[in-house]
């Protein structure tokens, strides 16, 4: 418990008992994001309630902690200013106060508040070094376990921070696990834990009496057991979290790629899964392409997402990962969506959010090297704010003719198609999401000469809606 504003004389004030503060712990916050440092000292003075005519009393006495979370994420004030580079706030909290801060506080990700200093308030990192701060300390975000060290950007940021590494052999594992229960990636140097949440997952589908085939199927194919047994490539899919979930919506892809293989009911030449190209739009980690190229090992596989290489699976061999922004016109440049090796190629997009279900489409209609398209559709477009008449009327619309990209090119002639959606927005989820699958089945019928929609329920989504298409 702290006395930000120290008194003139100790003794003149009584020694006052503690509570956490949480009624003002958001107003404290703000305050340290704004740099109010005028206003952050007058909220903690009205705090200290302190009565030089009761010593005596014991009734509690209101007051302020400096090492409470004041945030959702468990950040301290010192956090709070940290990340947004607040010097005179950090200034303030490290050496205007009468209690002890905790100066290796973490927040609920593991971040100390040298990680945020490093990051976002590099001057401020020596002044939190001479205060204590453990450049060693690792933090356990996204379970990749970095140091303030791993963090820093330039190299005499790292040779500071080393200077007060006491014991650097406790860099070499994370500081919240045993050693003996974890293991360091060759690629990226990600900490995960031996005990993967596969792992815990196989092992319950042991014991539990609901099945589901498509994580039956799953557990039996070389697929799981190559997941299983090189995490040293896998770590980012088989730490997943709603990994149960994940794992049914890529088998619903790969199922439906194989009904299409085999379908007899349509009168062009069927795919080959032997010798295919699958590209995967936002693939997130790649586990879709990771279990195809299992699977198949003779053909290739593209997981194509915004997100950094570095977060996704250690695809190699017969697949990849390409990061690119599927918005950008130079993501459809001749080379970027082709493999010479495998002229036939399926684009496939699961749970592709809003407009994002447009743009496979249009990319499917310019690429022809794509033969099979396999669209499961997210959530809607942004839809108009509802009016506060409509609190009990489903009258808000989805229209998305205003959008720069509602006109998507004919690939065939040309032309320009209009993608516009409007429809009422009512209170029925799976009305509105079966409407929005109905409409992009529209679309794609345009560059299709066989193309089909179907709900998967075996997937583990309420949003199971399977478009298949054939050029």
């Amino acid at each position: 418990i702290i006395e930000l504003i120290a008194p003139s004389s100790p003794s003149q004030l009584p020694m006052p008992a503690s509570i956490t503060c949480s009624s003002s712990s958001e107003d404290l916050a703000q305050y340290a994001r704004e740099g109010n440092l005028k206003e952050l000292k007058r909220a903690i003075m009205q705090l200290v309630q302190l009565d030089n005519n009761n010593e005596g009393a014991t009734d509690t006495i209101t007051t302020f902690d400096v090492n409470a979370s004041v945030t959702k994420s468990q950040d301290t004030l010192l956090h709070v200013a940290l990340s947004r580079n607040q010097k005179d706030i950090v200034d303030y909290l490290l050496t205007a106060t009468t209690q002890s801060i905790n100066i290796n506080a973490t927040n609920q990700q593991g971040v100390t508040p040298l990680m945020k200093a490093v990051v976002s308030c590099p001057d401020s990192v020596e002044l939190l070094l001479q205060h204590g701060a453990d450049p060693s300390r690792r933090n356990w975000k996204g379970g990749r376990h970095k140091t303030a060290i791993d963090l820093a950007a330039s190299n005499d940021m790292k040779e500071l921070l080393q200077q007060y590494v006491v014991d650097s052999d406790s860099q070499e594992a994370p500081s919240d696990d045993n050693c003996s229960s974890t293991t360091c990636c060759p690629h990226c140097g990600v900490v995960w834990k031996n005990r993967t949440r596969l792992d815990y997952m196989l092992d319950s589908t042991k014991t539990t009496t609901t099945t589901n085939a498509y994580l039956d199927e799953f557990r039996a194919s070389p697929a799981c057991q190559m997941l299983v047994s090189q995490p040293e490539l896998y770590h980012a899919l088989t730490n997943k979290h709603h990994l149960r979930k994940e794992i049914t919506e890529s088998w619903a892809v790969l199922t439906a790629l194989k009904r299409r293989e085999s379908d007899q009911q349509y009168d062009a030449v069927p795919i080959d899964l032997d010798n295919l190209f699958l590209v995967d739009l936002c693939s997130g980690s790649g586990l879709t392409v990771a279990l195809f190229g299992i699977l198949y090992p003779e053909s290739k596989g593209l997981a194509v997402d915004i997100m950094s290489k570095e977060f996704a699976a250690h695809l190699q061999g017969n697949v990849s990962y390409l990061q690119a922004d599927i918005w950008n016109a130079d993501f459809l440049s001749p080379t970027s969506l082709r493999n010479d090796d495998v002229p036939d190629a399926v684009l496939v997009g699961m749970h592709l959010c809003g407009e994002l279900s447009i743009r496979a489409i249009e990319i499917f209609a310019q690429t022809p090297s794509f033969q099979v398209i396999v669209l499961c559709p997210c959530c809607f477009p942004k839809k108009r704010p509802k009016r506060k008449d409509d609190e009990n009327n489903a009258t808000t619309i989805i229209d998305i003719t205003n959008n720069n990209n509602s006109q998507h090119a004919d690939a065939d002639n040309g032309k320009q198609e209009d993608s516009s959606f409007d429809f009422t927005y009512g209170p029925d989820e799976e009305a509105n999401y079966t409407a929005w699958s109905t409409h992009l089945l529209g679309l794609l019928s345009k560059h299709c000469t066989q193309y089909s929609i179907q709900h998967d329920t075996v997937m583990l989504s309420k949003r199971n809606a399977m478009i298949v298409g054939y050029r």
